[in-house]
């Protein structure tokens, strides 16, 4: 069976886009975590 070295076309713009989707999502986690940590904050300064 042989193997393929050379990537299919498009193969840049499809790196390019998960790139793109990945720090999108990073972000988006960053966001949610830090809301987490204050609400969690919040909730032991009541206590």
């Amino acid at each position: 069976m042989a193997t393929r070295t050379t990537l299919p076309e498009h193969s840049d713009e499809c790196i390019q886009i998960l790139r793109d989707n990945y720090a999108i999502l990073n972000e988006q986690f960053q966001e949610f975590f830090h809301s987490i940590l204050l609400e969690l904050n919040f909730t032991i300064t009541k206590m």
